[in-house]
């Protein structure tokens, strides 16, 4: 990593952030400071290639008026906090080098959380802010809604807020209750008393829904760090960088909640809209954590037609934005969901997990087969501690076997639904039926036997099995052994689902 002198004009390379040293003055501290901003839209930042150029001209000090505004300032707040080094993204990256801005993209939530202070720089708001106020600038700052700021905001264990003329506002811990409810990311993950690595996929996600970067593979590349993967820069390739992050955050994370995107159908047990606790949005403003709809018995689900709904992958962050899940293990969900299921697992499913493989991503889900469309079970659960499933649609009767997730109701394409007795209550109501043995079965969602409330009722539980799932690098999904499988060519995601057996079990006698 390359870093500016802070007593002289100059750039020293250093080969990673431990070997940086206390500068050449006697009070300065070991490490060094790292500037977090937003780049100027005028061309006005100074690159690598400029520095080089101003240093060959002779330039010994960063009073020199050739010097940018930001450099200097930059340089000035690091040297008042007694650091002799600090890096500048703008001038500290040789970008003419493709493998050393990799490096960099690769590497930079670790700069950051290693820096010994980062200097948060918000061009955007006065000096004489009052950053709590109801209405103030620091609230409103571009800063809170770049890409790249995001990991600046939650990788450094030190970090201050400076006005337009470097003034001092705050730091993250003094105002982490505020940075929530600016952000949505929690307080106790900005002050690390919750370890990012405790934070869902889809939760991670959800900070990044709302920011914006000005190349569309950056929307990726700034999450790097967030997900703690690395992976290969190619800018051109658009948003199939998004697609490559998250199979590498699958290999990392086993967390079905990177597929819990998009909308969410929730009807409310009263049907009303479901009370489900707020999550604190952009600019003060509060916003569901789960997005729900009024509950309307009867109406026909529709199968989806966009394109969203072709693949098992988001198509960017902002398709999490009300993606408010955590995981559970395989052995929880079977649990939670006895009630209306009754889920058969072989004694060699002793794991749940999607991964990488040398034929591609296999993937597990929990299948309930129906008609119109069937359910795959998800190991994770809503914030009222539901847990949900992806509705698979077949894509026309000449395709049976071929499906796509989501279904459309009154033209809103629900991607995941709840599992509980009012979703299930409602579904039938709309028309659905699951596939079982019997028709008196079809029409009695109930109970499991050995539920303790089941005895003297004569319904029977639906049936799931745990089936495998292959994705392949090209983001095709084929048959793997004996298991249900799903294929993705081209445009279209396709699913074949074996016939569910359901348990023969003696009911509990009254």
């Amino acid at each position: 990593m390359w870093l500016l002198s802070t007593s002289h004009f100059e750039l020293v390379h250093f080969n990673k952030p431990e070997d940086v040293v206390a500068g050449s003055s006697p009070d300065n501290k070991p490490g060094y400071a790292i500037l977090s901003h937003v780049w100027a839209r005028d061309g006005t930042e100074q690159s690598f290639a400029n520095i080089e150029r101003l240093f060959a001209q002779g330039i010994t000090t960063y009073e020199d008026p050739r010097v940018s505004d930001k450099i200097r300032g930059c340089v000035r707040a690091a040297r008042e906090h007694g650091f002799g080094w600090v890096w500048d993204d703008t001038c500290c990256i040789d970008k003419r080098s493709s493998a050393e801005l990799e490096e960099a993209i690769n590497s930079m939530f670790s700069w950051y959380a290693k820096a010994g202070i980062c200097l948060a720089y918000l061009a955007d708001v006065p000096d004489d802010c009052l950053p709590e106020d109801p209405n103030s600038a620091f609230r409103r700052s571009a800063w809170f809604k770049r890409g790249w700021t995001l990991q600046e905001l939650v990788a450094p264990h030190c970090l201050i807020f400076l006005s337009e003329n470097w003034r001092y506002l705050g730091t993250k811990v003094g105002l982490a209750d505020l940075l929530q409810e600016i952000t949505g990311i929690e307080s106790d993950v900005l002050t690390f008393h919750r370890a990012l690595q405790h934070v869902s996929v889809a939760r991670r996600m959800s900070w990044a829904s709302q920011r914006e970067t000005s190349r569309v593979e950056d929307r990726a590349y700034s999450l790097l760090g967030i997900f703690d993967v690395s992976m290969a820069t190619i800018y051109g390739e658009g948003a199939n960088a998004f697609r490559r992050l998250q199979m590498e955050i699958m290999n990392r994370h086993p967390d079905h909640t990177l597929f819990a995107w998009g909308e969410m159908w929730a009807p409310g047990d009263n049907g009303s809209m479901s009370t489900m606790a707020p999550l604190n949005g952009r600019n003060g403003k509060t916003v569901p954590q789960n997005r729900s709809r009024p509950l309307k018995l009867g109406g026909r689900f529709t199968p989806p037609l966009s394109e969203k709904s072709n693949s098992p992958f988001a198509s960017s962050p902002s398709d999490f934005q009300y993606a408010a899940m955590s995981p559970i293990s395989l052995e929880d969900t079977v649990k939670r969901v006895r009630e209306w299921l009754n889920i058969t697992l072989s004694d060699s499913a002793t794991a749940y997990e999607h991964l990488i493989t040398s034929s591609g991503v296999r993937f597990q889900f929990i299948v309930v087969s129906g008609q119109p469309f069937s359910l795959a079970i998800l190991l994770c659960q809503n914030d009222a501690n539901q847990c949900v499933a992806l509705p698979l649609w077949p894509q026309n009767e000449h395709r049976p076997q071929h499906y796509r997730v989501g279904a459309v109701k009154e033209g809103t394409l629900y991607r995941v639904f709840p599992i509980c007795g009012t979703t299930l209550h409602s579904l039938r109501e709309s028309g659905w039926r699951p596939q079982t043995d019997s028709d008196s079965a079809a029409v009695s969602i109930g109970r499991t036997p050995n539920h303790p409330n089941h005895r003297n009722r004569s319904c029977s539980p639906l049936t799931g099995s745990l089936r495998n799932f292959i994705s392949n690098p090209d983001y095709s999904i084929y048959r793997h052994g004996r298991s249900s499988t799903s294929h993705f060519t081209g445009s279209s995601w396709t699913v074949t689902l074996p016939s569910i057996r359901r348990s023969r079990r003696r009911r509990h006698s009254a």
